[in-house]
């Protein structure tokens, strides 16, 4: 009986499940926003967005491969089900809503770390950047077209109020529902270009994705999203420095840097350097106006200053989880202990609130272990544990869970991809010898 083998260049089912939790978060805030009509029905995708990081689970046999990290995964599930089963909180659906959020981001993680050696990113990256280089075309496209466009509406533009502007320009959201899902992307697009320059991927393709995501950090007009991208660039630079160069100098793109000029002065240069610096002075009139009120600063160190100063009459275990998140109060009603607090929108601060110095403790000790198990250089691990305890939110946007956690998987696994194949070429050298 003749068996049709496999192609050493089939996608798993690791491979498979990861191409679908990417895909779905790029598309499904496109169907929210431009095709579904029913709130009901919008509401059900971004549900189905809060479990899609589990999909994990239905891979056979996977959490036979767990080694690393076991006691400190068990300790995150029994601090989180503390949360949970908080007589405080308003209903056991905030608890359950409340679990997934805060879980989805380091369940990636860890199950990745303890897979590694299923995944090989190098068959579907083409996939991945194609699909990058869609979503920084559309945010352009998105930028040049009035706020009042079908393009640059929101799922329910009716309860955020109005599409908002930066500059005479409507805030790009990419395919996603909100703003901030295409700020979340814009961090993953960092990572992206620092996946691609460690692989030495077509530089044609690294460039664009790394110079276009810059300048549609500006379209955005999200300055936390500008930082932070600069941030990822500045430890791409220290740590890859090498295989940056090797990108920028590749003689090959000497050909396609003679076209391109060439094409945008025949469609009319001025139009396309207009928009670039359109997007510049509008991003820097928006970051000088947040200079001179105060609320930059306000932003990078009042979070620091509110959790010395926290007015919660809970700091030890909180008010239960997800009692401060929007899809859940929307849905199960405000929990009093929530209202009696009153404003919250850091997510360290709502961290607090729900589950107390017990969470806010074990996610940043749960996060530093982490990042130490990746592969990635020491600046790197530095910037993104300081980024991933701080500045971004990977609890209460599922968007920014998803993308920060599949970006750092990128990079991770080309560094253990290197570290593999040396290791093979050492073996090799010793037998024969």
């Amino acid at each position: 009986m003749i068996t049709k083998q496999k192609s050493p260049n089939a996608l798993n089912i690791y491979l498979k499940i990861f191409l679908f939790i990417y895909l779905f978060t790029v598309l499904g805030g496109a169907f929210r926003k431009w095709f579904i009509s029913s709130k009901q029905i919008g509401n059900a995708i971004l549900f189905v967005q809060i479990l899609v990081p589990f999909t994990f689970f239905f891979i056979k046999g996977a959490q036979k491969n767990w080694r690393i990290g076991n006691p400190t995964y068990t300790v995150l599930i029994l601090v989180l089900l503390i949360g949970v089963i908080n007589p405080l909180n308003l209903t056991i659906y905030h608890g359950i809503l409340g679990f997934l959020l805060n879980f989805s981001f380091f369940f990636i993680l860890f199950f990745y770390i303890n897979n590694r050696s299923f995944f090989r990113f190098e068959l579907i990256l083409p996939t991945i950047v194609i699909a990058g280089i869609a979503q920084l075309c559309l945010g352009f496209f998105q930028y040049t077209q009035p706020s009042t466009s079908f393009i640059n509406t929101y799922a329910d533009v009716e309860s955020v109020g109005s599409v908002a502007l930066v500059g005479n320009a409507a805030r790009i959201t990419g395919t996603f529902s909100y703003i901030s899902g295409f700020t979340g992307y814009l961090f993953f697009n960092s990572l992206l270009a620092w996946a691609m320059i460690k692989y030495q991927y077509k530089s044609i393709y690294t460039i664009f994705i790394l110079m276009m995501g810059l300048v549609a950090c500006f379209m955005s007009g999200a300055r936390a999203a500008t930082y932070l991208y600069l941030i990822i660039l500045t430890g791409l630079f220290i740590a890859e420095y090498s295989s940056v160069a090797k990108v920028v100098f590749d003689f090959r793109l000497i050909l396609p840097a003679m076209i391109i000029p060439l094409i945008l002065i025949g469609i009319g240069s001025e139009k396309f350097t207009g928009i670039i610096e359109n997007a510049f002075s509008g991003f820097s009139e928006r970051r000088k106006s947040g200079v001179e009120t105060g609320e930059e600063t306000t932003r990078i160190i009042g979070d620091f200053i509110e959790l010395l100063n926290f007015k919660g009459n809970y700091p030890y275990l909180g008010v239960g989880l997800g009692s401060t998140y929007q899809g859940a109060t929307k849905l199960f009603g405000f929990s009093p202990y929530v209202i009696e607090y009153g404003f919250y929108e850091s997510e360290l601060i709502r961290i607090l609130l729900e589950g107390g110095v017990l969470l806010l403790i074990t996610r940043i000790v749960v996060t530093i272990y982490l990042i130490r198990q990746l592969l990635i250089p020491t600046i790197g691990k530095i910037f993104l544990g300081i980024i991933l305890t701080f500045f971004f939110h990977v609890i209460f946007n599922v968007y920014n869970a998803v993308f920060a956690a599949l970006g750092i998987i990128l990079v991770d696994y080309f560094y253990y991809r290197q570290h593999r194949i040396q290791l093979t070429e050492l073996q090799q050298k010793i037998k024969k010898t």
